[in-house]
């Protein structure tokens, strides 16, 4: 597998703010970088986290997943009860106390792997794949556990890098190879796919992963675009390739824009996850939601190249790209598809009108997404309900639709929320310049 297909661990849009998640639940990986990259170029708006100061590698570990800085202030309820009631004593204990942070992240881990286990056994077929891709997701938890400390050391190292990659393989092969093993066996586009994403993120070494193709996808799901896409960005060397053309032409005039992505609802929503401690639910939301917005990256890589100035300059290559962006508009569902669109739509000079919408969206997803599971972290038991809340709706509708929920639910309108997050921005980007000539 090409190295830039492995694990894509971010958000885009929200780089930094969930990268100590991804990397963390996933691994870092070649990947993360080169998406950064991308998404700088395209001039995607990313922010930097405020560092933190910690007691031990579990609090390090904690304060990361939960995105929260030392200094910051966990809210009291009016009610002891209240605290006690949504998790938010034991947060702040586990927060500052190394003891009682470990012990949180191995309940969480213990409580994970139980969901998965049972669900690889389920006598249904996608949820036993679910289970196989939680097992992923378990297993990568176990291992930052364990290297907290080399991870955070990783991210520019890379040896340090592919040391971590091998040993990621190492530890998730059985359940890919289950996954895989799954995929030859199955006639479910959503199974082939479930197999598909789990090869290119981190297990492309199984030797199951061999025959696991965008072809052989596309041959199941005859009609869909997104396998398209994956063969376009195959395609991609040397830059501009009749054979990505063709892929990409035939994905703008493919029927559906599917991305297979399994209901991953029936994790999130299962028993064990459901009947947990409050402290510990609020943790296992924010590990999913990281899953969630980073598992299913559908491959742009192509699209990005073939569609940038002068997206003209061959018969029919305009109306292509202009075919794929609305697409990623409506169907995509993701942040980064949204963001893709947008870049697209400015290169192709939709009406200013258009792209300011599509801004402010943006703009406006991200500022409700930093004040539900952001830079904020837990503060007060209604923000921890706003989490759980937001974690539903991603897994039942996908990213975009559950910030737009978010959007509603905030009793805001998009163009202030914009406006909010562009404020803190240029604060952010001032803090940051007034760091840098401090020095």
């Amino acid at each position: 597998m090409n190295p830039r297909k492995k694990r894509i661990v971010v958000a885009v849009g929200l780089i930094v703010l969930i990268v100590a998640v991804g990397v963390a639940v996933h691994g870092p990986g070649r990947s993360m970088h080169e998406l950064q990259n991308l998404l700088q170029r395209t001039g995607i708006a990313t922010t930097r986290s405020a560092a933190v100061t910690t007691l031990g590698p579990a609090t390090s570990h904690l304060r990361a997943l939960l995105k929260t800085s030392a200094d910051s202030t966990i809210v009291a309820n009016k009610s002891e009860d209240d605290d006690n009631a949504c998790g938010l004593n034991q947060l702040r204990a586990a927060l500052n106390g190394e003891k009682q942070a470990a012990e949180l992240l191995a309940q969480s881990h213990a409580v994970l792997d139980e969901v998965a286990t049972r669900m690889s056994k389920s006598a249904i077929e996608q949820e036993r794949a679910m289970g196989f891709l939680a097992l992923m997701g378990s297993a990568d938890f176990a291992g930052a556990l364990k290297s907290w400390d080399e991870i955070v050391n990783c991210a520019n190292d890379e040896a340090c890098i592919a040391r971590r990659n091998a040993e990621r393989q190492r530890v998730i092969a059985p359940h890919v190879t289950a996954l895989a093993q799954m995929a030859h066996a199955t006639n479910d586009p959503a199974i082939y796919a479930a197999a598909f994403y789990a090869c290119l993120n981190g297990g492309s070494e199984a030797s199951a992963c061999k025959s696991i193709t965008a072809e052989n996808w596309l041959a199941m799901d005859r009609n869909n675009a997104v396998p398209l896409l994956f063969i376009a960005g195959a395609a991609g060397q040397p830059q501009d390739t009749p054979r990505r053309a063709q892929a990409l032409f035939a994905a703008s005039n493919a029927v559906l824009y599917e991305p297979r992505a399994l209901p991953i609802q029936t994790l999130s929503e299962s028993a064990a996850i459901q009947t947990a401690p409050p402290s510990i639910r609020f943790l296992i939301n924010h590990l999913l939601a990281a899953q969630f917005t980073g598992y299913f990256m559908i491959d742009y890589m192509a699209l990005f190249s073939y569609c940038k100035p002068p997206a003209d300059s061959a018969p029919g290559k305009r109306e292509t790209c202009s075919r794929l962006a609305e697409m990623l508009v409506y169907q995509d569902g993701s942040l980064v598809g949204l963001d893709m669109a947008r870049l697209i739509g400015v290169w192709l000079q939709w009406p200013a009108d258009r792209l300011a919408a599509l801004n402010d969206e943006r703009d406006a997803a991200v500022q409700v997404f930093s004040a539900t599971a952001g830079l904020a972290g837990p503060t007060t038991c209604a923000g921890v309900a706003s989490m759980q809340n937001y974690v539903s709706d991603l897994a039942r509708f996908g990213e975009v639709p559950a910030l737009r929920r978010q959007i509603v639910a905030s009793g805001k309108s998009t163009s202030t929320l914009a406006a909010e997050y562009r404020e803190a921005s240029r604060k952010r980007a001032a803090d940051e310049a007034a760091r840098k000539t401090a020095k």
